[in-house]
């Protein structure tokens, strides 16, 4: 329990958490890519087993959220910037629901959809890795907190540039969509789809937001 300890202590354990959540999103990120690729080959088997995969990481992550407020509201205000934790724990756990909506949504793309979206596959999947690669950066920025906070600013705005190049992506996809794809169901859930990964892009920017002013006080 790291209430017990000195400031110090409480703020390593905090950030140890954070550590743990990223961890836990980057590995959702890398689930997502996988699950795709499985959909696109028509192995539907393994999309349910990454689909559950990146649920229970979803689970996690909100288990290490509570446990954070636990301890930081037993510690009393040993953390004068134990707001700034609280923050930087609930934007990333909001990046976890974000890509479980996004793996719930592609996996009710059953083939034969697929099949008639084939104009738009190589994008939305390099459209994923994008918005993985922020993440991955994201979790870059909660590691060099614990090593050196002021070099977070540096690294958010790799983030943020991200976040630009998925925006204009997004704007490309959708068009795409709109222009090649036929049927209107079709139409919506590819839309739907395209707007979560855009979503999460701008969630990974605004939880290294958060982090970069945590760090300010580091």
């Amino acid at each position: 329990m790291f209430n017990e300890g000195s400031e110090i202590q409480t703020r390593s354990k905090a950030l140890e958490v954070l550590q743990d959540e990223a961890r836990k999103i980057l590995e959702s990120s890398n689930e997502l890519i996988r699950l795709y690729d499985a959909l696109t080959k028509g192995n539907l088997d393994e999309v349910e087993a990454h689909l559950g995969k990146i649920r229970k990481a979803e689970e996690d992550v909100a288990q290490l959220r509570k446990v954070l407020l636990r301890e930081l509201a037993e510690s009393g205000d040993i953390l004068f910037n134990s707001q700034e934790f609280v923050r930087s724990a609930y934007d990333i756990e909001e990046i976890s629901g974000y890509l479980t909506g996004i793996a719930f949504k592609l996996s009710q793309l059953p083939t034969v959809h697929l099949k008639r979206a084939s104009a738009v596959i190589d994008d939305l999947r390099d459209f994923l890795e994008i918005s993985a690669e922020s993440v991955k950066r994201l979790k870059e920025v909660v590691r060099v907190l614990t090593i050196n906070p002021n070099h977070a600013a540096e690294l958010s705005s790799s983030v943020q540039q991200l976040e630009m190049l998925v925006d204009d992506k997004y704007r490309a996809i959708t068009m795409k969509i709109l222009n090649e794809i036929e049927g209107e169901k079709d139409i919506l859930l590819l839309k739907d789809i395209a707007q979560g990964i855009e979503s999460l892009a701008d969630d990974c920017l605004r939880a290294t937001n958060s982090l970069t002013i945590l760090a300010l006080d580091l």
